[in-house]
């Protein structure tokens, strides 16, 4: 090998001197396994339930939740989602909607953010990571309590659940999607 193509880098402040180092080489291996869904004939998807490798600990759908507990008030306007959301954190009776939904958007993103970082996930039995797939209504996975669940949505990011970052509220306004949260399952547990 030529060693004065080598040279130039080697003195590179940005770092070429690390890239030619191979005193040590990689000794670290990652299996990957892709999250597909099985699909049986016949059908036109498979069951998360039953996907091989993970296990669902919990489906959240919040448009039911609140509907369950609000009927149509919450999905009047995001304030009202908002506000409904902070109702179901602290606990507290529906009655109190309209009054606190009439508070600034930006009282009431602070407010359910606090409230939801007093939630601490692994004290309501969560794992410390989920992967977060899209699931349907019909599925018949096990639903969280209220406060449980907005621990799950505000602590989502995309795809992703981390029980130790700081709560983030975007999209909860919006409408949403059923969610259901998925924990890898130690190889040895998973049937061949």
């Amino acid at each position: 090998m030529d060693t004065r193509a080598l040279a130039p880098r080697e003195q590179d402040p940005d770092g070429g001197r690390a890239l030619h180092n191979m005193s040590a080489p990689p000794t670290m291996r990652i299996a990957i396994w892709p999250l597909r869904v099985p699909v049986t004939p016949g059908s036109h998807g498979g069951s998360w339930a039953s996907l091989p490798g993970y296990r669902c600990v919990a489906r959240v759908d919040l448009e039911s939740l609140l509907r369950e507990r609000f009927l149509d008030q919450a999905a009047a306007s995001p304030r009202q989602r908002l506000a409904a959301l902070i109702l179901l954190v602290r606990g507290e009776a529906s009655q109190g909607l309209t009054r606190l939904a009439r508070s600034h958007r930006e009282t009431l993103e602070d407010t359910l953010r606090e409230a939801a970082a007093r939630l601490d996930p692994r004290a309501l039995g969560l794992p410390a990571f989920a992967l977060v797939h899209g699931g349907t209504t019909a599925d018949s996975l096990p639903e969280p309590d209220p406060m449980t669940a907005i621990a799950l949505l505000t602590r989502t990011a995309g795809t992703v659940f981390v029980a130790g970052r700081s709560p983030r509220l975007a999209g909860l306004e919006r409408e949403l999607a059923v969610h259901c949260y998925l924990v890898p399952v130690p190889r040895q547990e998973v049937a061949p």
